[in-house]
């Protein structure tokens, strides 16, 4: 009776915080909307809020315009953070979105028009989506995937060098072929107290899958690579789920690092009679010392009364579904440290995600799955 007492305590305080951010983020829009900042506009199915560049740069942080992108490469990012919780997540009519590209340094505000066209005229480029995990506000979203993309496949020292040896590299940070990278990043910043807050954001999570299979639908991508880390596997899998069967689609290759679900979402996954139409390849990193996953793990257990699905009951249902299914486990070589980052530092995930880029690219020298010569450490 205590612990119930203390979790409805937890709940109506955790709800309170909630309604409190939302109606301040709300409040900021409005001002910025009155302020001249942004400009809205209806394209292809979806709000679009296009943000003026001075208005960025006063919400971008400082530090999250360092990314080093190699030339050739392009970075996006799709932001339905001023969405809220209130629309109808399932209608991509009522999506509000905001698109920005990572140009000369500098985060600057584009359409999502213009990331349709790109998408189109310049399809030799292999697309990453990537979609981050909870506790990450607007700046983290960036800082966390341009270090992403540095682990994975951009200049971070030594493994970009490594990234190709062709003739006429010598000396300076190639690759056999470029990359459009595209963060999602959707409302996950800290709103409540634990276990409350990761209640809120898993079943915000599991709603969000409805808008990013929308926007995805409308992009023209042949077989993107889709990088989910924590909770972002929710929102990916929620996505698959949304049309299962769509075979006009072009399937997605798929890594899933450290998962964690809503704990409603197995009974969905369960009546899934199959994702091989959806998904070409998927890959799942475990990890049985990550302390992240096992307090989601308690908090579900305190919720439901019952054994959690973990990440081992999803391993076990996903190779059922997809035809190219492999499971890693990492816990020897990555630890207990949650980051996404540090996740991204280790050498069985760098060679793996290289390889689904290899896929898209037969032709290639296969230069990209050399393991990294050195190993930092995140202190995030």
């Amino acid at each position: 009776m205590p612990v119930m007492r203390l979790a409805t305590v937890f709940g109506v305080a955790s709800r309170i915080m909630s309604v409190t951010t939302l109606l301040l983020k709300r409040l900021t829009l409005v001002v910025a909307i009155i302020a001249g900042g942004y400009n809205s506009l209806s394209v292809f199915g979806q709000q679009v809020l296009g943000l003026d560049d001075a208005l960025i740069q006063t919400l971008v942080p400082a530090d999250a315009n360092c990314c080093r992108l190699i030339p050739g490469d392009q970075l996006w990012v799709i932001s339905t953070r001023q969405s809220g919780e209130s629309c109808a997540c399932s209608d991509p009519e009522q999506v509000s979105v905001q698109v920005m590209q990572f140009v000369d340094c500098h985060w600057r505000g584009s359409t999502w028009e213009a990331l349709q066209r790109e998408c189109a005229q310049n399809g030799d480029l292999t697309n990453l989506i990537y979609v981050h995990g909870n506790f990450t506000d607007f700046g983290w979203s960036l800082r966390r995937g341009c270090q992403l993309y540095e682990n994975l496949l951009g200049s971070g020292g030594a493994r970009g060098r490594r990234l190709c040896n062709r003739s006429g590299c010598a000396g300076q940070v190639c690759r056999c072929q470029p990359v459009r990278v595209i963060l999602w990043s959707w409302q996950s910043e800290r709103e409540a107290l634990p276990p409350c807050d990761f209640w809120i954001k898993s079943d915000r999570a599991q709603k969000e899958g409805a808008r990013f299979n929308a926007a995805l639908r409308d992009l023209p991508m042949e077989r993107p690579v889709v990088i989910g880390y924590s909770l972002g596997v929710q929102v990916i899998l929620a996505a698959l789920l949304q049309d299962e069967a769509a075979a006009d689609r072009s399937p997605w290759r798929v890594a899933l690092l450290a998962p964690v679900l809503n704990c409603d979402f197995p009974a969905y996954l369960c009546q899934t009679m199959s994702l091989h139409q959806r998904v070409e390849s998927m890959v799942l990193f475990t990890n049985c010392r990550d302390r992240a996953l096992k307090t989601a793990n308690r908090a579900v257990r305190l919720r439901t009364r019952s054994t959690p699905y973990d990440q081992y009951h999803l391993a076990a249902r996903l190779s059922q579904l997809t035809s190219d299914f492999r499971q890693y486990e990492i816990g020897c070589e990555s630890g207990g440290k949650h980051a996404i980052v540090h996740y991204t530092e280790q050498s069985t995930v760098q060679v793996i995600v290289r390889e689904l880029f290899q896929q898209a690219h037969p032709q290639s020298d296969g230069s990209l799955n050399g393991p990294p010569e050195d190993q930092g450490q995140d202190d995030q």
